[in-house]
């Protein structure tokens, strides 16, 4: 293996030398050494001691010069969590992005037939260095900032893709609101349990209903779970809001603040009890967006100006190379993020689901049973897949679906303070076996 590694850490040295990161000491100058080499599908990635006497960020600022003195398209340099001293040196090689990331498959069941949905962890396309791309769902709020024909819907149909074995089962309950009429969300409507498209006051009227149904669920959960785990009995909550700026800066002003409240509860107590909220929007500005703050995973598809770029994924992004506004309108899905690991943006796409996939996944993967509006007083909302009053043909029965890697709620052993109808309901869903769940409850 060290010898494997003589003629990388050779070329190292060199170009270390020329780009001038080197320290003096009494032996001589001292570089940088080489303690791994992990070569990728579009990336050769070295783990590289940093000498005293030198930092992480005297290496980051000269990223454009070891790009160039290793021929290669890119050059990233970020630190490594826990281990002061070592910092990972990426060189892209291959632009595997500009080609459009094909859909991702839908999970299928594994050789004990459950199906494995990691709802840390979302599979939703590629990065840059050629591994899969993730994003976190549970417990969190997700913000998806781009210019109009950015790729914005490629995001959300790639979740959706992912969560829909889980989305039949129940396991998780979508609600869409489309202020654009209808033009992004309408042909995959089989798979919302809640949807609005029209009127401005009733897609407001639906927020208010989430952030209320979450409310007695936070009722019942309290004092029983510190953290939720998604179950038959209370699904993950999926709220997706396609252009968040046309109920909080372009509605009637009454409007405005009806959602503005309703998101704010939602974004505040949402991630503890189920409820992530998935927003789209053009304009990321805090006049547009005044909850921008609230959202904990941030993405910056294509943009306009520079700032844009700092008001989505943070002062000085852009600065680490989240070069957004420079993504042109020929790479719709490409953009910037940030992993909870790395305090550097990498480069992304997301993955084109077209319109027959989508058809297709929702004739397949529309949810067996749909709630009839778990809150009353909710206004005319069409409710997608509704088969014979909920029951669905035995035939048609999906494979349990496993949540990955977190432990079942214990069931609430207390009175919840929640009105009958919604608790009439909680207690008829199917239960993860297939029963109506009565027993159970």
């Amino acid at each position: 293996m060290a010898a494997s590694l003589d003629p990388v850490r050779a070329s190292l040295d060199r170009w270390m030398t020329r780009c001038k990161l080197t320290v003096r000491d009494h032996d001589g100058e001292v570089i940088p050494g080489i303690r791994k080499v992990e070569v990728l599908p579009a990336a050769d990635r070295l783990l590289v001691d940093v000498p005293v006497g030198m930092t992480v960020d005297a290496l980051r600022a000269k990223t454009g010069e070891l790009a160039n003195a290793a021929r290669a398209l890119a050059c990233r340099v970020w630190e490594v969590p826990g281990s002061p001293g070592e910092a990972w040196v990426e060189f892209q090689h291959t632009d595997i992005l500009i080609s459009t990331v094909p859909a991702l498959p839908i999970p299928q069941a594994d050789e004990s037939g459950m199906v494995p949905v990691d709802l840390a962890a979302v599979p939703v396309g590629m990065r840059e260095d050629g591994t899969g791309w993730t994003i976190p769902l549970l417990a969190r709020h997700v913000l998806v900032a781009g210019r109009s024909r950015s790729g914005k819907g490629s995001l959300i149909w790639s979740v959706l893709r992912y969560l829909a074995p889980a989305i039949r089962a129940g396991l998780v309950k979508v609600t869409g609101i489309d202020p654009k009429g209808g033009m992004e969300l309408s042909i995959g409507r089989p798979l919302f349990t809640r949807y609005e498209a029209d009127r401005a006051e009733a897609m407001v009227a639906l927020l208010e209903a989430e952030a209320d149904h979450m409310d007695c669920v936070a009722l019942e959960l309290a004092g029983n779970v510190r953290k939720f785990t998604p179950s038959m009995t209370h699904p993950l909550h999926l709220v997706i809001v396609d252009e968040l700026a046309t109920l909080t800066a372009y509605a009637p002003m009454d409007v405005r603040r009806r959602a503005e409240y309703a998101l704010g509860r939602l974004l505040t107590k949402g991630a503890a009890v189920g409820w992530v909220v998935l927003g789209c929007v053009q304009e990321p500005s805090k006049d547009i967006i005044p909850m921008r703050g609230l959202f904990t995973y941030r993405i910056a598809l294509g943009l306009d100006t520079p700032s844009q770029v700092d008001m989505v994924l943070g002062d000085g992004m852009r600065d680490l190379g989240a070069l957004a506004d420079q993504i042109p309108l020929t790479a719709p899905g490409m953009g910037y993020a940030l992993s909870e690991f790395e305090k550097n943006p990498f480069r992304v796409r997301a993955a084109y689901v077209d319109d027959d996939q989508i058809r297709d996944m929702a004739a397949e993967y529309a949810p067996i049973t749909t709630d009839a509006n778990d809150v009353e007083d909710i206004p005319a909302a069409p409710m997608a897949g509704n088969r014979n009053e909920g029951q669905a043909d035995e035939a048609k029965r999906p494979e349990p679906v496993e949540v990955v890697d977190l432990e079942e709620c214990p069931p609430a052993d207390v009175t919840p303070v929640v009105p009958d109808s919604l608790l009439a309901k909680l207690r008829n869903l199917p239960a993860a076996d297939g029963s109506d769940g009565t027993e159970a409850a």
